[in-house]
């Protein structure tokens, strides 16, 4: 073995420890997280991020949506007329 192989050799081990260090320091983060508080609050302690904002339907899509439940309904209210029984097929 010469002197380069060998430094690589090394070089290659400590980057190896290196990364299974952090890998400890993350599991020893984990667990000091889970012995202070609950799972749900541990993992968004080691994961902060801002809330996610309220969800907003533009009004044109409320629109499709208040016209479809409207025809399901005429639909319905229809066949209760006519003596029939309707079942509607759920979404899967």
């Amino acid at each position: 073995m010469n002197i380069k192989q060998t430094v690589k050799e090394l070089q290659w081990k400590a980057n190896q420890l290196a990364a299974e260090a952090e890998k400890h320091r993350e599991a020893a983060r984990v667990l000091e997280a889970l012995d202070q508080t609950t799972a749900v609050q541990a993992v968004a302690a080691l994961n902060p991020q801002p809330p996610k904002g309220k969800r907003t339907m533009s009004a044109a899509a409320r629109k499709r949506i208040a016209a479809a439940q409207r025809a399901r309904w005429a639909k319905w209210h229809k066949a209760r007329k006519a003596g029939k029984v309707v079942q509607f097929r759920r979404a899967a």
